[in-house]
């Protein structure tokens, strides 16, 4: 078989996004807005121990246990997590092949909403997010995670049923066996049920609309993980763009930054520090050239050729096109240290994804941007991108989704977000809009943090839980429960990012292709003195 693969349908095209835009209002920090109902179910029909047997062909219940003193500590090394309501906990390890050790945690409240609720992961996960569990466990939900089968990375070199698992699989028999255990328990099914996750999170839900339609009524897909490929690829060649004497490092990220920032920032029509329209930003970072002696002020010239190609993106050498897109301007300390690595580093960050199609002897100055990036989507693709188009059988199913990305993420290019859902409209002319919203957040790095205002439910622990305008799980829920769709989001700075020290500034969030317009006039803290619109 050849090691050349048809790239991705989606790449390159030219997408009318016409059918995505919507409008997007503005608002002070004074709105009224009655919360999602709750309508709190039945509690426990059964015992937690009597869940102890409830194990079916390729799993193990490793713990049954009942949780009444508010808190839980998962090993002696962790954090304790503390103000928890009386639930149920039950652990399991899936084994859906020979080759495969999933590890499961659901967390069941005594009072409990009547909904289910799974949450993602990150990076190449291998453990149970804890603090996920905690965080659905007390807004009520059944919450549900997973180790994506992870939990030794090293073993993933040459393991396709574990790129399988960690891929799509591992997500969803964790929400099988989730919704299975919540109706064993509460003897009655989740009325509704939901997910929320970033980074590899996020792909994680697009995986699930796009293979599994069926298990979730609602996503929220933070920053998404969904090509996967092409994000170690964009990572790798990131890597291999500040080697040696084009190295970038901290001091020289933060110049950059302010570089960026001192050149775009007014082109959403307010200088705030936030790069509200880089679509439109022509930074060039040889304008901090060094003119004498290189220190932390400059950049040599090196160091300019290194970070311009961060900016270009990957280039594929057979096609002529980008294949990945580039960081853009403003999202330098937004994640761009994930890709660039200290100088004495032998291999690329997370290398095995590449060793376990050319070997576990692969180093990162042997990749081929042409042959092997098409050998990397013929041999992974299929396991771990979700970047089918398609979504149809979602939407037949009633399915809602919010994609949300940081327009500063310095991890995974925030204008591929933009590509697919071009696709989507390409492929589904008209009908984005009537189930899918993917929503913009200016100045906001990889999953949150940065310049901008990032307290919408970018992570489930949210001072804003219950508000629908300000918070997007509670979003979700009032588009699928009451079909309410979300428009008109706001999201908020704190000072220092401290709630307990008051707000610095709100902000609307727009849907793509809309942009985030200052007035003219008003507070330009103010979300009242913003409006979206057509780029």
């Amino acid at each position: 078989m050849s090691r050349r693969s048809q790239a991705p349908i989606w790449l390159g095209a030219v997408i009318s996004v016409g059918a995505m835009v919507t409008a997007c209002g503005g608002g002070g920090d004074g709105i009224a807005v009655p919360p999602v109902a709750q309508n709190p179910a039945p509690t426990f029909a059964k015992t937690c121990a009597d869940l102890s047997g409830s194990a079916q062909a390729q799993e193990k219940i490793t713990a049954a246990e009942a949780l009444q003193n508010g808190s839980f500590q998962a090993s002696a090394s962790s954090t304790a997590l503390t103000g928890l309501p009386e639930f149920c906990r039950v652990a399991a390890t899936l084994t859906p092949t020979p080759d495969s050790k999933i590890d499961v945690e659901v967390w069941m409240p005594k009072d409990w909403n009547g909904r289910f609720l799974g949450t993602g992961n990150d990076g190449f996960a291998g453990r149970i997010v804890y603090q996920a569990l905690a965080d659905g466990l007390k807004r009520g939900f059944a919450v549900a995670n997973t180790d994506l089968g992870t939990s030794n990375r090293a073993a993933l070199v040459g393991r396709p049923e574990m790129w399988i698992d960690f891929g799509h699989r591992a997500t969803h028999l964790m929400t099988t066996f989730g919704k299975r255990v919540v109706n064993t328990l509460y003897q009655k099914a989740p009325s509704y049920s939901y997910f929320h996750g970033c980074s590899t999170g996020g792909g994680q839900g697009f995986h699930e609309a796009q293979q599994y339609p069926g298990d979730y009524n609602g996503i929220v897909a933070g920053a998404p993980g969904q090509f996967r490929t092409g994000v170690h690829i964009g990572i790798l060649w990131n890597y291999l763009s500040t080697r040696g004497d084009q190295n970038l490092s901290a001091a020289k990220l933060t110049l950059l930054n302010k570089g960026a920032v001192a050149a775009c920032d007014k082109l959403d029509g307010v200088a705030d520090g936030i790069i509200g329209r880089p679509d439109l930003c022509k930074f060039d970072p040889a304008v901090l050239q060094c003119t004498g002696a290189d220190d932390d002020t400059c950049l040599t010239a090196a160091q300019v050729k290194g970070a311009k190609q961060i900016y270009a993106g990957v280039l594929h050498k057979l096609t002529g096109q980008t294949y990945y897109d580039g960081m853009i301007p403003g999202s330098e300390t937004g994640g761009w240290n994930v890709g660039i690595s200290p100088p004495s580093a032998t291999n690329v960050p997370l290398p095995q994804i590449f060793q376990t199609v050319f070997g576990p002897s692969w180093t990162a100055e042997q990749f081929d941007f042409g042959a092997d990036i098409d050998t990397m989507d013929w041999a992974l693709g299929p396991m771990v991108n979700a970047m089918s188009p398609d979504l149809s059988a979602f939407q037949k199913a009633g399915g809602k989704i919010i994609h949300w990305h940081g327009m500063s993420d310095g991890v995974l290019a925030y204008t591929m977000s933009q590509k697919y859902w071009d696709s989507v409209n390409k492929q589904m002319p008209g009908e984005s809009q009537k189930f899918a919203r993917m929503i913009s957040a200016p100045g906001v790095n990889h999953c949150g943090g940065g310049a901008g205002p990032d307290a919408f439910g970018g992570l489930l622990s949210h001072p804003f839980a219950g508000d629908p305008k300000r918070d997007l799980l509670t979003a979700v829920q009032a588009w699928v429960e009451q079909g309410t769709a979300p428009d008109g989001l706001i999201t908020t700075k704190f000072v220092n990012g401290d709630q307990k020290q008051g707000v610095q500034l709100t902000r609307p969030l727009c849907a793509y292709p809309n942009v985030l317009k200052y007035n003219g006039t008003g507070d330009p803290n103010n979300a009242a003195s913003f409006s979206c619109g057509a780029p």
